[in-house]
């Protein structure tokens, strides 16, 4: 099962699931169309009445945009996470896409923080952009 999350509006955090599809995600890759030898783990949280939360950063791939502000996209299939900038897509810029391993786990919603991907955030977002 896929879920796939979109902004409803870009002055809004609020995503919705936009469709189902089983066989959407079989071909994604990382930015640079070469599949990453090594993808981060998703990081989740479990709300206080038990449903999952997969937390996504709150910059883009590029380090040029904060999701919430210009656009994106959450995939979420099999055993990936795929967290796509739309303003870096338009722009035609490779590095639009986080690609995140899943291990199966399927969250309800999403939420923006940056803290659990310091380590990938630093190195692509300026000092002054945090």
């Amino acid at each position: 099962m896929t879920a796939i999350y979109t902004q409803v509006n870009p002055d809004s955090n609020i995503c919705s699931i936009e469709s189902y599809d089983p066989g959407m995600a079989a071909g994604l890759t990382s930015n640079d169309g070469v599949p990453d030898p090594q993808p981060r783990r998703a990081r989740y949280r479990t709300t206080g009445h038990g449903g999952q939360v997969v937390i996504v950063p709150t910059h883009c791939a590029s380090g040029l945009h904060v999701l919430a502000n210009c656009g994106y996209r959450i995939c979420e299939s099999g055993q990936t996470l795929q967290v796509t900038c739309q303003a870096c897509v338009d722009s035609g810029r490779a590095e639009h896409s986080w690609l995140f391993l899943t291990n199966g786990q399927q969250a309800g919603s999403a939420e923006f923080d940056d803290g659990p991907y310091l380590d990938l955030i630093n190195d692509v977002v300026p000092a002054g952009g945090r």
